[in-house]
């Protein structure tokens, strides 16, 4: 019996240390296989499209719009776009963002005898909370606006306007790359394997805590609260002037527009309490649908700032929303819309695809 128990023990620890073995040379062989592939996983090239420089009005102190004058113009009808990060618009040059560009649309038409055109001023500032736009709009209707377009993006309940270094974030708001390097996290510089095991995991963690962050935002009561007084505010102040208030939904353009888009039930509390407040407000989710999400963010996977797309999108849908609520007056409506451009051709015109120009054209002497 005590022979039958040795060799026991030694089949047992026999295959104990072929085990090990086995672990080993398969850490061993996916160790070979990550660092075959890593340069093509960390050094996979991406196209830089954000601009070079960005410029500004010489005349301007501002970089985020075109000058305007206080008192404002007779002849002018404003509206005051009022917003954090997605309407000032980071990445972007000026005129790229939806305000510039909706000031563009209601400036298409001939002006003739009434002489009016629109200004699109650009209240939008980096981190802004609700809260805090209630002294903005205070601004906004002292020079004069004459309609204030409120946008709303999903971390605007936020106590106080975002700041990364914010002691209140911390433990909260987690976003970013895992930092590795060798003077902190050597083991894992060295072992790649559990450096890209690692990077997964802290990506998974980040995303869900990003979730759970800008949902805890809509849901506690102190935020919630915050918020939903500062629109009450606003509403008041713009009542008080005879100023229409206008509200939109910015939502997140870095996830599917599907049915796992993470906030469905967000848009849906704030639908609810601006219908129940009376405030005029429209969402973009929809104008979102069947858009690729890599294709509406400035620089994908790093900054998830709506892009130039993003914008164009935002400023059609906004300008077909105040068309359709009556908020802008019938000389700066769009007269000439066309549902395909490259076919556009207009009466008596033989010239398809082409403008007119008054002057024949001569070609220059060689």
């Amino acid at each position: 019996m005590r022979i039958a128990a040795a060799r026991a023990a030694g089949s047992w620890r026999s295959n104990l240390a072929l085990l090990f073995f086995g672990i080993i040379c398969s850490l061993i062989m996916a160790e070979i296989a990550v660092r075959a592939l890593w340069p093509r996983i960390s050094t996979k090239p991406t196209l830089n499209d954000r601009p070079p420089f960005y410029y500004a009005y010489e005349t301007s102190d501002a970089v985020d719009d075109q000058p305007y004058q206080v008192p404002k113009p007779a002849n002018v009808f404003r509206i005051t776009a009022i917003g954090d990060s997605f309407t000032f618009a980071p990445y972007l040059q000026f005129d790229d963002a939806f305000p510039e560009r909706l000031e563009r649309m209601l400036n298409l038409n001939d002006p003739g005898r009434t002489q009016l055109r629109a200004e699109v001023v650009n209240f939008g500032r980096w981190g802004a909370s609700t809260r805090s736009e209630v002294a903005k709009t205070v601004r906004a209707v002292e020079e004069g606006t004459d309609l204030v377009l409120l946008e709303i993006t999903l971390n605007d309940p936020q106590l106080t306007d975002y700041e990364p270094k914010n002691p209140r974030l911390r433990g909260k708001y987690k976003f970013g790359e895992l930092k590795i390097s060798p003077q902190h996290t050597p083991l894992l510089y060295h072992w790649r394997t559990l450096s890209l095991i690692a990077s997964r995991i802290h990506n998974s963690q980040t995303k869900e805590s990003y979730i759970r962050y800008h949902r805890s935002l809509f849901y506690e009561k102190e935020t919630w609260d915050t918020f939903s007084e500062a629109l009450v505010q606003i509403q008041g102040v713009c009542a008080a002037a005879g100023v229409p208030l206008a509200v939109f939904i910015f939502p997140f353009v870095h996830y599917s527009f599907d049915s796992h888009y993470p906030f469905q039930d967000v848009h849906k509390r704030l639908s609810d309490f601006l219908s129940a407040q009376g405030i005029q407000y429209f969402d973009l989710l929809e104008a979102f649908q069947n858009a690729a999400p890599e294709r509406l963010v400035v620089i994908p996977g790093k900054d998830l700032h709506p892009n130039e797309v993003a914008h164009r999108i935002a400023a059609e849908q906004i300008y077909l929303w105040l068309e359709k609520q009556q908020l802008i007056p019938p000389p700066l409506r769009i007269k000439n819309k066309y549902k395909n451009r490259a076919r556009r051709v207009k009466a008596g015109d033989p010239r398809p695809n082409s403008a007119r120009i008054s002057a024949p054209f001569t070609a220059p002497t060689p």
